[in-house]
């Protein structure tokens, strides 16, 4: 059980956290589930787009105190690490985006399936997926 420490004066800043292996499990087994029942790829496009958005906003309130306890942990100054701590909630605003604009993304040819061909409109990589 360690302290996370501010290096400039050894001060404890909170507790280190970590997952134990059986939360990790559950979390896995859980996503797992949820993939197979598509749960997430099963919702329309808007309103996943809605949920990663609501995301972005609700990591946006904590990016300065993200970027504060990063530059403690790695040792990164810290304008450093409030310039790069946007990208958290701009990667669930494009994400968003894309799902709410199709032609954004490169169209994909027609895909076998199981019950006919699919259109493949972007490729499903990221949160989006």
């Amino acid at each position: 059980d360690g302290f996370l420490c501010n290096p400039n004066t050894g001060e404890s800043v909170m507790r280190q956290m970590a997952t134990d292996d059986f939360s990790i499990e559950v979390a896995i087994n859980c996503a797992y589930r949820a993939h197979k029942r598509s749960v997430w790829s099963g919702l329309p496009a808007h309103d996943r787009a809605s949920f990663l958005e609501a995301i972005g906003r609700e990591v946006a309130k904590y990016e300065d105190n993200m970027a504060r306890l990063d530059a403690f942990n790695t040792g990164v100054v810290l304008g450093m690490t409030l310039a790069i701590a946007p990208s958290l909630k701009t990667a669930f605003f494009d994400a968003a985006s894309k799902l709410r604009d199709p032609s954004s993304s490169a169209q994909l040819h027609k895909l076998p399936g199981h019950f006919g061909n699919v259109h493949a409109c972007r490729r499903p990589w990221g949160v989006s997926a």
